[in-house]
């Protein structure tokens, strides 16, 4: 091309001949052909090694990290010799199928580039990385050790994103090589040592307390084991969402016809607040949709489906997850999933652990209701029962309902757990059941008992406790009030004379409300004492009598309760 070029000069005029040009061009033309020509191959040859050069990089490199493959590992490996001492060090991914399961390949492949930028910021400079396999990677650490590969490994740990918030980001073993013949050997024994170092690290990460994002099985269980819509929101569906890697989750249960905010959690609680104070319609948007198609609805690109609200496309929201909610068959609410930072792939597997959590609270919520009714529908037998038992004692009209509404708030104050709670007002209803069996003259008397009367009188307890203990499924904690209510903390109460722990915690909760209640209400022997001074006499009797505990759980309470009616004169319950 150099030369044509120069020829067209010359025909052209830009060279003028003289006498010893015409001399020379004779001899410079085959030079400048024989110059172009060398210039010609020296650059195609530089693009032929060039080529090669790029086609062999791409043979033996990892397209999605820049690592090498696992061809171009093996082309190293095959260099090593006998005088070389060498570390292989084998990493494995753990649970990358639940991130691309939960999430989407491209979240999968994103956290692959993440961990394989970890290694390489990590490796000394004689060392070689591979992506071995979809999860694996190989270094080859020339001139180490293996507490020097122990300490590679734990650096890019340390450095590499977690799967979950307790599960690293790999496992790891390792293993000496010696040449290029010994290779399979090590990498056999550093797979091994990988695999049992990947059971460890699982092992600790299911008995670590923190598990905050479990995987899809450890998920699983966790639901199974809760058993308040409260426990499943807060633990079941958070966790759902940070599996998932939304931004925020929240339950809607329906009121009529709207949808009312249950429970929200969100890494924005201001922005989601004012969009959950939205008043909406249970037909309008994907929500309804979902509840009128009784159907999972997700959608990665929330602002482009028909029924978005603008509300929330306002607010930059980009995915959403959304389920029914069914008790016996009804629909009673949503759960819902919502991304605002990205968009997220909505996969079938996210679908079914949502459904999951939905049929969860569909089964705790029915249980719930049905225990309600079977409650309501004891309490009003327990009601009913001890009415007649007032009736007969001549004792002031409403003496039961006041002293179980006492024992309900003093033990919801004290931290009980609704089991025992619903134990409590059990025994509260039939603390005094023992009394069908005394004699209605001594239970009727007016005034002041003979010794002999208080001991027939103090078998009540005891009888009690034997006509209860006939009743079908009637709870110990029950039991125990009726049978413990009148012991005493130091020991000088009956029917047994128990004291302090030994008494159990239900009866020596219920014991403060009943004297409490005692002393403020008229009896025949005696008139209603001053609120005022019926609880400083409890506060008299803490230690004696009474549980210290208990006493002040008490006197908090009904301190702060007199102090908002305003009141010394009479006794006012809490609300229940």
């Amino acid at each position: 091309m150099t030369v044509g070029l120069v020829l067209a000069m010359i025909q052209q005029g830009f060279f003028p001949p003289t006498a010893s040009s015409t001399l020379l061009w004779p001899h410079v033309v085959p030079l400048l052909v024989v110059a172009g020509f060398v210039w010609v191959m020296v650059v195609n040859l530089r693009m032929i090694v060039h080529r090669l050069k790029l086609q062999q990089r791409l043979a033996n490199q990892d397209n999605l990290t820049g690592l090498l493959n696992r061809a171009g590992m093996q082309r190293a490996l095959h260099h090593l010799t006998a005088q070389q001492q060498a570390v292989l060090l084998m990493m494995d991914l753990n649970d990358l199928k639940s991130i691309n399961d939960l999430s989407g390949h491209d979240a999968g492949d994103q956290h692959i580039q993440a961990v394989a930028q970890a290694i390489l910021e990590a490796l000394p400079k004689d060392a070689v990385a591979s992506r071995w396999g979809g999860d694996e990677f190989l270094v080859l650490l020339l001139h180490s050790s293996e507490a020097q590969a122990d300490h590679v490994a734990q650096t890019v740990i340390e450095a590499a994103p977690k799967v979950r918030l307790t599960l690293p980001a790999l496992a790891f073993g390792t293993a000496q090589v010696h040449s290029c013949e010994d290779v399979q050997r090590a990498i056999a024994v550093a797979d091994q040592r990988m695999y049992e170092h990947k059971e460890l690290t699982k092992s600790t990460h299911l008995n670590t307390a923190d598990q905050q994002v479990p995987s899809a099985e450890e998920f699983m269980r966790l639901i199974e084991g809760l058993n308040s819509p409260h426990e499943l929101l807060e633990r079941g569906l958070n966790s759902l969402r940070l599996m998932l890697s939304f931004d925020a989750s929240a339950y809607d249960s329906v009121k009529g016809t709207s949808l009312q905010v249950s429970y929200v959690s969100s890494n924005d609680q201001q922005r989601d607040a004012a969009l959950y104070n939205l008043k909406r319609d249970v037909s309008s948007g994907l929500l309804g949709q979902a509840m009128l198609t009784n159907s999972t609805i997700g959608t990665a690109d929330y602002a482009s489906e028909v029924g978005a609200m603008p509300e929330w496309v306002s607010a930059g929201l980009r995915s959403l997850l959304v389920t029914p909610v069914r008790d016996a068959g009804s629909i009673v609410g949503v759960l819902v999933l919502m991304s605002y930072r990205n968009w997220r792939p909505v996969t079938p597997h996210a679908r079914r652990l949502l459904e999951a959590v939905a049929l969860r609270l569909g089964h705790i919520l029915e249980r719930e209701r049905v225990i309600r009714q079977v409650e309501l529908t004891l309490e009003g037998g327990l009601m009913a029962l001890s009415a007649a038992l007032e009736a007969r004692d001549m004792e002031s009209f409403g003496h039961t309902q006041r002293v179980v509404t006492y024992a309900k708030k003093l033990g919801t104050a004290l931290g009980l757990s609704r089991i025992a709670l619903i134990e409590l007002k059990q025994g509260a209803y039939l603390h005094d059941i023992g009394k069908l069996m005394v004699p209605d003259a001594l239970l009727r008397k007016p005034g002041q008992l003979t010794p002999e009367e208080f001991r027939v009188m103090q078998q009540h307890a005891q009888q009690g406790f034997a006509l209860a203990s006939r009743l079908p499924n009637l709870p110990q904690g029950s039991l125990d009030v009726i049978l413990y209510h009148h012991e005493d903390w130091n020991g000088g109460g009956y029917p047994s004379g128990r004291s302090g722990v030994q008494i159990p915690l239900l009866a020596r909760i219920f014991t403060v409300c009943d004297v409490y209640e005692a002393l403020t209400s008229v009896r025949p022997y005696k008139p209603a004492w001053l609120v005022a001074v019926a609880l400083s006499e409890i506060e008299a009797q803490a230690g004696k009598k009474f549980d210290p505990e208990v006493v002040a759980t008490f006197l908090k309470l009904m301190r702060g309760h007199l102090q908002a009616v305003g009141t010394d004169r009479q006794s006012i319950p809490p609300q229940a």
